[in-house]
Order: C-alpha cells, then sequence, then structure tokens
C-alpha cells in the first residue's frame, strides 16, 4: 500500500513510486482512487477530454462534502479556473491567458530581472544565506505582486495568505490546515474585493484593472470568478515557482558537474531549467475525475473516480526519459509533465520558466561558490507540492 503520510516517503517519494511504476503503474489505493505512474498514462489522463478537473463530479469525497463548511474555499472550486471543466473552462482562461503569452512575458523581463538582482544584491558577499527565506518565497510574490500591481507593503500578508491557501491541494491535509486555509481564502477575498473597488474608481494599468474592464465591458466575468482567479494565480504562481527555484539549485549543487557545465556555457540555462523542472518536480500530482468509464491497462475506471497522475513519478519513467535517475542539463528533448498538459497545462508555465531562469542567473552571477548546509536543509512535509522549506548555504564570491 501507498502511505502517504509515511515519513520516508514524504521525504523521498522516488523510490516509492519507482516501485510501484514498475509492479503497478494503474494502482487502484484502498482508499477508493487510482494511482498513475507510468509517463506515457500521465500524458494520457492530462490530456484526454474524458477527464476534467471539477472535483464536485466525484462519486466520492468530491469538492462539495470535502468543502461543504469551507464556503471561501468551496466558493474558490466553483469558479476558479484550475478546477472548472469546459465549458466554464475555456471562458475563463480565455481571459486571463492574455498575461502570459509569450509577448507578455516578454515585456515582463526587465521587471523581473531588476527584482530577481534586488534580492539577490541584498544578500551578504560571503557567508551563511538561507535561500527560501532570503529568494525563494519573496521573489514570486514581487513578480506576481507587480503584475497585479498591488501595493509592495501588502507583499508578507500575500505570501502568508498564498501558503496556507496552498496547503489544499495536499492529499493529506489536516482539519487545522483546511480551516487556516479557509481564514486565509476568506480574509484574501476581502482584500481583493477592497482592491478591486478602489481600482474600478481609480483605474491602473495593471493586470487587475484588465480584467476589470472585461467584466465591465463584455459581462463575461462574474465578480466572484474574478476575485477568486485573481488569487489562485497568487496562489499557483507562487509556492510552485518557490520550489523550482530552491530544488533546480539543489539539483544543481548535487550535481557539481552539471553546474561546471552550465558555467562555462549560460547558454544551456533554458534546458537546465526545464531539466531541474524534470527531476524535481515543483508539484508531483494532479488530480483527473472521468467523466465516463475509460478502460487503461486492462483496468475499468468508472466515472466519477478519482485519478491521481504523479507528475514526479512520470519524469523519471525510463521508457521515456534515458538514465531518468541522472541530472543532464542537455536533456533535449525533455517531454516532462511538471507543467500538466491539455488544456488545463499550466497558464503561468511561461513566466515561471522566465522566472527560474533569471533567479538562477542571479544567483550564479553573484556567487562563484557555494557549500551545501546540510544541517539547515530540510524538506516540507508534503506530498504533492514538493519543495525545500529550509535551504542554508555557504556563499563566497
Amino acid at each position: 500500500m501507498l502511505d502517504f503520510s509515511d515519513p520516508d516517503y514524504r521525504r523521498n517519494p522516488y523510490p516509492t513510486l519507482k516501485r510501484l511504476r514498475e509492479t503497478d503503474p494503474l494502482y487502484r489505493h484502498p482508499h477508493g482512487f487510482w494511482i498513475s505512474t507510468r509517463h506515457a498514462d500521465v500524458r494520457f489522463f492530462n490530456r484526454d477530454p474524458r477527464l476534467g478537473r471539477d472535483l464536485r463530479k466525484l462519486t466520492f469525497g468530491g469538492a462539495h462534502v470535502v468543502y461543504a463548511q469551507l464556503p471561501t474555499l468551496l466558493e474558490s472550486y466553483t469558479t476558479g479556473m484550475f478546477h472548472l471543466d469546459p465549458p466554464d473552462h475555456t471562458r475563463v482562461r480565455r481571459l486571463f491567458s492574455h498575461a502570459f503569452t509569450p509577448a507578455a512575458v516578454a515585456r515582463m523581463v526587465a521587471s523581473v530581472e531588476r527584482t530577481a538582482h534586488t534580492l539577490v544584491s541584498a544578500l551578504p558577499d560571503e557567508g551563511a544565506i538561507e535561500l527560501i527565506h532570503d529568494v525563494a518565497k519573496p521573489f514570486p510574490v514581487a513578480v506576481i505582486g507587480d503584475l497585479l500591481d498591488v501595493p509592495e507593503a501588502d507583499y508578507p500578508v500575500l505570501e502568508r495568505w498564498s501558503f496556507a491557501i496552498s496547503e489544499i491541494v495536499e492529499l493529506t491535509i489536516s482539519k487545522a490546515k483546511l480551516a487556516r486555509a479557509e481564514q486565509s481564502a476568506r480574509e484574501f477575498k476581502a482584500y481583493l474585493e477592497a482592491f478591486v473597488e478602489r481600482r474600478r474608481r481609480e483605474p491602473g494599468d495593471g493586470l487587475v484593472d484588465r480584467l476589470i474592464a472585461i467584466e465591465r465591458d463584455h459581462g463575461t466575468l462574474s465578480e466572484a470568478e474574478l476575485i477568486h482567479n485573481i488569487m489562485l494565480l497568487f496562489v499557483a504562481g507562487h509556492e510552485t515557482t518557490t520550489n523550482l527555484i530552491g530544488n533546480g539549485l539543489y539539483a544543481l549543487l548535487r550535481h557539481p558537474d552539471q553546474l561546471a557545465r552550465l558555467r562555462r556555457d549560460p547558454a544551456l540555462l533554458p534546458l537546465a531549467i526545464e531539466e531541474c523542472l524534470r527531476y524535481e518536480s515543483p508539484a508531483n500530482a494532479t488530480p483527473r475525475c472521468a467523466h465516463e468509464d475509460i478502460e487503461v491497462r486492462g483496468k475499468i475506471i468508472r466515472r466519477g473516480e478519482l485519478v491521481m497522475c504523479m507528475l514526479g513519478a512520470a519524469n523519471r519513467d525510463p521508457e521515456a526519459f534515458a538514465d531518468p535517475e541522472r541530472l543532464d542539463i542537455t536533456r533535449d528533448p525533455n517531454p516532462h509533465e511538471s507543467f500538466g498538459g491539455g488544456i488545463h497545462y499550466c497558464i503561468g508555465a511561461p513566466l515561471a520558466r522566465l522566472e527560474g531562469r533569471l533567479a538562477l542567473a542571479a544567483l550564479l552571477a553573484r556567487y562563484r561558490h557555494f557549500t551545501i548546509d546540510d544541517s539547515r536543509v530540510a524538506w516540507a512535509d508534503r506530498v504533492n507540492l514538493r519543495g525545500l522549506s529550509q535551504f542554508g548555504l555557504q556563499v563566497a564570491q
């Protein structure tokens, strides 16, 4: 049995996922849901329209049950694009997607680079640093805050709310953390309602202002959809990018030959980011709900059943990747599943790639020497959002 609460699994899930991938790649968990670990299957589940993300359609344990006493989170599930199926998903995603087109992200390069430089320049020239607290957490908050044009003074409370809300994707979330997520979502919602109201009176030129104009002029976005999708963009773009930065540098430092190769040839950085995404995926699982009976590997997934697509397992499948346990920053092609696939492919993927690339570039340019302080390294006690909660380093120029 795969036990998500097992401390060894939570510290390092890959040996267990490897055994499962080799012995039972479509595993029926005793709790009634399916776990998919093969790359080909995960790609199929992420893309086939016979499966969706609306967890209200589950025949057991759906969002309407889990969040029955949590009205703000339930409202988020009924309006957020991450939890919707077409046609609502298509309509809402189309309105937000213009903020993340290649052209839109290209216009953000100077701002994101400036943010990375500011954070990294504030670090000491040598000695001890704490990467997660000093860089990896505040960096995506600042980037998204700038995109939404919220006051910089509000970044710390936005980061706190975002972290608490992000816990809802965890497969083993406790009642206490659910309650904390609901409270944070309620406070974040009230903040955004007030912010949006101010911007209605005094328009600016940020993403929120463009979305307000769409809501006002075309009536294609409800107030709840506007508020909750802004909130979800912040939450989704925060914790995963934090993990990409922390996991990426950690992987490179654990493979000094690859770090040395990257220093010799900085043009490899885009490929290195893709390999870091594959090797240590910031999100390890994504859910899919079957809309009809589907046969896979001779097993029948019934309508309304949940499939957990284990992205980290798929990304280390030897049927898809040569020598998958090895970090190789020249790996190309690299068809990892870290951003999901199909209509629910991560809307912020271009921005996440940019943030990862510029954060690592700034760190590698500032310091020639990194030494991991193993006494100050800890993985977050999570199953899905896999990342370091603490990452201590000794650095020198």
